[in-house]
């Protein structure tokens, strides 16, 4: 029986050996950043657990999970905790949940606006001579901050501000806080297509098998893309039972996450964690 975190005196989710899994996939995926210190602890372990203890992570699901023999004797196989490996799944789906449903919509970060507006600008396609500026198209910049609008329309000063921006992000062309982040609005929210969940999850947790390897002398499956698959439907992420079979009806191997993945093609998540902060 899978101990319940929330019942265990002074639960510590940085040290406490149940947490050796979600504590490694944190570290490598949603560890913090300090201007100053660099790469800091994740805070994501700490969030969950309070998440957790708070009732809003769903773990109805348990008595599945314990019953289920192929999902035990694959995680036998490779010489997983099934413990360790419950609260890891619940860390990761909370968290996919939290980028794909009802998400705050990500802003383009300060660098990528100003990009664009050089590539609007280089659409006059400057000709730029030491004492003049030959321009072949025609232009408006618009600013509007008090009441009186400020327009530019002489192509000439429109491609000196476009010398301008472009010399400023090659001088400040590393990461940086002020170029690099993004506002946020918490009230614009949306909610991804489902294979946005299921290419999350597969990302995360796919990481955190693929450098097991497995007892060949435990007969289980030892298929990792399947343990895989077979949680995204006991956790509920997906209904769909093909998730959770192996074989087709005519015997064939089924594959069905990694075919459904494979229309996935450079994969977005244009979106805030509204629960963790990364």
């Amino acid at each position: 029986m899978i101990a319940d975190i929330k019942e265990i005196e002074d639960f510590n989710p940085e040290s406490d050996p149940l947490f050796d899994y979600v504590n490694e996939v944190a570290e490598k995926f949603w560890g913090g950043y300090d201007p100053d210190m660099g790469i800091t602890p994740s805070l994501a372990p700490l969030t969950f657990y309070g998440r957790y203890c708070n009732g809003y992570i769903d773990t109805s699901r348990l008595n599945k999970y314990e019953e289920s023999e192929e999902v035990q004797g694959t995680l036998k196989a490779f010489g997983l905790d099934s413990a360790k490996f419950w609260y890891l799944c619940l860390l990761i789906k909370d968290h996919v949940e939290g980028s794909t449903i009802n998400a705050a919509k990500r802003n383009q970060t300060h660098r990528e606006e100003i990009k664009n507006l050089i590539a609007e600008l280089n659409l006059l396609q400057p000709d730029i001579h030491p004492n003049y500026i030959n321009v072949s198209a025609n232009g408006e910049l618009t600013l509007k901050v008090g009441k009186h609008p400020v327009r530019i329309k002489d192509g000439q000063t429109l491609t000196l501000i476009n010398v301008a921006l472009t010399e400023f992000l090659e001088k400040h062309d590393g990461y940086s806080d002020m170029f690099d982040s993004a506002s946020v609005n918490v009230d614009d929210t949306t909610i991804l297509s489902p294979i946005k969940q299921f290419f999350l999850f597969d990302k995360y947790l796919s990481w955190f098998l693929k450098p097991l390897e497995a007892n060949a002398e435990i007969y289980a499956s030892k298929d990792k893309r399947l343990l895989v698959s077979r949680m995204i439907y006991l956790l509920g992420i997906s209904n769909d039972k093909r998730f959770d079979t192996e074989y087709s009806d005519s015997g064939d191997k089924l594959n069905f996450l990694k075919n459904y993945l494979s229309k996935c093609k450079d994969v977005e998540i244009p979106t805030h964690n509204r629960y963790y902060l990364v």
